[in-house]
This record gives structure tokens, C-alpha cells and sequence, in this order.
């Protein structure tokens, strides 16, 4: 009985580590780390593609941090993270390298974007704050970074774990 209860409660614990991969701050607040290697990564420098967060969160804000960990400024390796619907997520990058580096390639587009933080360069950080209400069932989302070229790198999904 000791060993399932042991062996349950690691299980609890690894599933436990992948709800909260991105989050330090607080249930419903997660931070991204972005790279100067064009990654995204948790706070143990694990390759992020997922940010599962927990359902009750639906009901409040969400607070998403993203920092910059590496050195190079932003003109040279700068990294947003915008929240948003997957299926626009084409149109979105687009959207983003159209508006210019003068814009920090930040999408002007309102259409399928959750929200987004300002483009940042190493040792910088910025936050979003998705307005609780806004994630609705039935869509899924993403994050991704619209520098140019990371997109194809810097994305993943985002899920509401029960």
C-alpha cells in the first residue's frame, strides 16, 4: 500500500510539474523565458511548447510574463509573445512582420489575438494580462513570438487542465 502511495504521489507530481511548466508566480500568472538560441523555455530551461493552465483560471485574469534570458538586444533577437487563436495564428505572424520593426513586430491585427506583449531584448521583461472571459470553449489556443523567422520555433499551445 505504501509503494501505490508513493508511486501515486509521484505520478501527482509530474502531472502537477507540467500544469504549472511555465508558472512561477501563481496559479493563474505564468512566465515564458525566451532565448538568445530563438526558444521558448520554462523556468528549468526545458524546451516550452505547451502551457497548460488550470480550468478554474477560465473565471479570473491570466497573467502571462514574458523574459527575455539572454543578451542580445532587441533589434538583433527580440521576442514578443502574443496569445491567440491557433487557426489565425498564420495571419497573425503576418500581420506582425507587415506592422515593422518601428511597430517591434507586434501584430496590429485585433482578429484572433488574445493579447501581447511589447517586443523585448535580453534581460528585459514584459507582461500581458488576458482578461478573464476571453478564453472560450471549443477554440483553441497558442502562444508565438512574431520576430521575424521565430514563429516556426517559438510556439506552442495552450491548455485548460481540470
Amino acid at each position: 500500500m505504501i509503494k501505490l502511495s508513493l508511486l501515486s504521489l509521484a505520478l501527482l507530481t509530474t502531472v502537477s510539474g507540467s500544469v504549472f511548466a511555465a508558472g512561477k508566480a501563481g496559479e493563474c500568472s505564468f512566465e515564458v523565458d525566451g532565448t538568445d538560441a530563438m526558444k521558448f523555455v520554462d523556468s528549468k530551461g526545458a524546451d516550452l511548447k505547451e502551457i497548460s493552465i488550470p480550468e478554474k483560471c477560465r473565471k479570473q485574469d491570466i497573467t502571462f510574463t514574458l523574459k527575455h534570458i539572454g543578451k542580445l538586444p532587441k533589434e538583433a533577437m527580440g521576442h514578443n509573445l502574443v496569445i491567440h487563436d491557433v487557426t489565425k495564428q498564420q495571419a497573425i505572424v503576418a500581420d506582425g512582420m507587415k506592422a515593422g520593426p518601428a511597430a517591434g513586430y507586434v501584430p496590429t491585427t485585433k482578429d484572433g489575438v488574445l493579447g501581447h506583449t511589447e517586443t523585448i531584448g535580453g534581460g528585459t521583461e514584459a507582461k500581458v494580462v488576458i482578461a478573464k472571459g476571453s478564453f472560450k470553449d471549443g477554440t483553441n489556443y497558442g502562444f508565438v513570438c512574431t520576430f521575424p523567422g521565430h514563429a516556426a520555433i517559438m510556439n506552442g499551445k495552450i491548455t485548460f487542465a481540470k
